[in-house]
């Protein structure tokens, strides 16, 4: 038996805890053969459990330290992880649980919703073709403001938008604004056989976002794009002359930051053809299918179709890479894809999945669509890493380094590196495909037999289900205006949170 006692030292030292051994109460004394009558129990042996105990005190203490310093720092990388996602284009604020229906809303839409300055802000049509500009306070769906947009219409023309998109002026007070370009179409009118629809005229107007007055109002050559890099305003049009020429704005400034002029014309493109994308500050303008160029933020010209040989029908952008139908594709679709800084190129087997959202955690991957199966290349060479089967209308989303694809048979997620499927959930029924995410949770809608639909989340890292909500009317789709997640029906839009 043991027990700690206290020895005393000479010379003035502090006493110090010792280990002894303790003599059975029963047992004789060394060397002695006779018994030991009973004795009642030293103090010191009460004291015995605790000081024995407290010798593990230390130990307790640092483990729950380090438990709790390894939960903080979970919750940090969880935590910055998450606040990356907010610059992810598709990607809602987190949904700590069931969301609810916040307002509705059965104003068409003409053009891409955007959120900016707390309000919802899209193009809508008129009785009369005319389009509008229509806000809303985005937490309570009260309409904040509605503008005319475009010049007035008649019976043989019509003004429509399909591009709206938010800015910031940078001059003092600074101003939030929308940016839309609207145009005056003119078709045949009643009774005619003339189908050919042409563009009388073309304006580029800024908006306050805050009370919906026209700041600016701009008519612009017929072939005209525009686009957002930052909260700059880029605009392309065609010169007289036929040449392509781009500019870089702050909305309201009258000097353009740079402007880039194409060395030769771009003939055969229209006011329909000209478009801009912008990817990861990489500037693409498009003229018709075959003809482009992309320029860095900074205006300087990175690759022009004219660079490149045969260069075929432009199917996907991602700032460094450009995807075009392969033109030596025979038998099966092919896609081939340039590398932008270094020029080179290779193909692959179908055409561009293009993922969305995409977090961008897995670079080294191109994912693209047979028809039948998704393939994933490697990014450097084209040579095929993995494939998986894939339905028709299939969705597919990059996050986290696992490839979620959404169709048909199964909602299901894939390791990026290996193509190993991670989890799989089938039956899910989704009603056309177009999951939606916060970084944590998958969102699907779901049909019912008596016609409606449920919303159901499952965890992003393992697909178990996290929570169902019913929506109350049927619902169409599911998609996002700027990190809100919003049901779409015919002719109702809902959004939730």
């Amino acid at each position: 038996m043991s027990s700690t006692s206290r020895s005393g030292q000479e010379g003035g030292r502090s006493d110090r805890l010792v280990d002894v051994e303790l003599l059975d109460e029963t047992t004789g004394a060394p060397g002695d053969g006779g018994e030991v009558a009973p004795r009642p129990s030293a103090p010191s042996d009460r004291r015995a459990l605790p000081l024995v105990g407290r010798r593990w005190w230390p130990v307790a203490i640092a483990l729950a330290i380090a438990l709790a310093a390894t939960s903080v720092v979970a919750d940090r990388r969880d935590a910055a992880r998450l606040a990356s996602l907010a610059d992810v284009s598709g990607v809602v604020s987190p949904l700590s649980g069931p969301p609810r229906a916040e307002w509705s809303t059965t104003a068409g839409v003409w053009s891409t919703p955007i959120e900016t300055a707390g309000r919802i802000v899209y193009a809508t049509g008129r009785a009369d073709r005319g389009t509008d500009v229509i806000a809303y306070d985005a937490d309570t769906g009260a309409q904040d403001w509605r503008t005319r947009l475009g010049a007035p219409t008649s019976d043989t023309s019509a003004s429509l938008t399909s591009t709206c998109m938010a800015v910031t002026a940078k001059s003092e007070p600074v101003r939030h604004l929308v940016a839309c370009l609207a145009g005056l179409f003119m078709f045949g009118g009643p009774g005619s056989d003339t189908s050919n629809v042409t563009v009388a005229s073309t304006h580029m107007e800024l908006i306050d976002a805050v009370s919906g007055e026209i700041v600016e109002d701009t008519p612009t050559a017929p072939a005209t794009a525009i686009g957002q890099i930052g909260t700059d305003l880029v605009r392309a049009v065609l010169t007289a002359d036929g040449h392509l020429r781009v500019e870089r704005t702050d909305p309201l400034s009258a000097i353009p930051r740079w402007t880039f002029t194409s060395p030769a014309p771009w003939t055969g493109v229209d006011a329909s053809n000209l478009r801009i994308s912008v990817v990861a500050d990489r500037i693409l303008v498009l003229g018709g299918a075959t003809l482009w160029s992309v320029l860095s933020a900074d205006g300087t010209p990175i690759r022009t179709s004219d660079q490149v040989m045969g260069s075929g029908r432009v199917t996907g952008f991602t700032g460094r890479r450009l995807f075009t139908e392969s033109s030596s594709a025979v038998g099966s679709l092919r896609t081939e894809v340039l590398d932008l800084g270094a020029g080179t190129s290779f193909t692959i087997a179908g055409y561009p999945a293009g993922p969305s959202p995409d977090d961008r955690s897995l670079p080294d991957l191109i994912l693209s669509e047979t028809g039948d199966a998704l393939v994933a290349s490697d990014a450097a060479t084209g040579t095929d890493r993995w494939s998986t089967p894939v339905g028709k209308d299939g969705q597919v989303m990059v996050m986290d380094g696992q490839v979620v694809v959404d169709d048909p048979s199964s909602l299901r997620a894939i390791d990026g590196r290996s193509g190993t499927v991670l989890w799989e959930r089938r039956g899910v029924g989704s009603v056309d495909h177009s999951a939606v995410t916060d970084g944590t949770v998958v969102v699907c809608l779901t049909t019912k037999p008596d016609g409606t639909a449920d919303m159901t989340a499952y965890g992003l890292a393992d697909g178990v289900p996290r929570w169902t909500v019913t929506v109350p009317s049927p619902a169409q789709t599911l998609t996002t205006i700027g990190r809100r997640l919003v049901t779409a029906a015919a002719g109702r839009t809902t959004v939730w949170g």
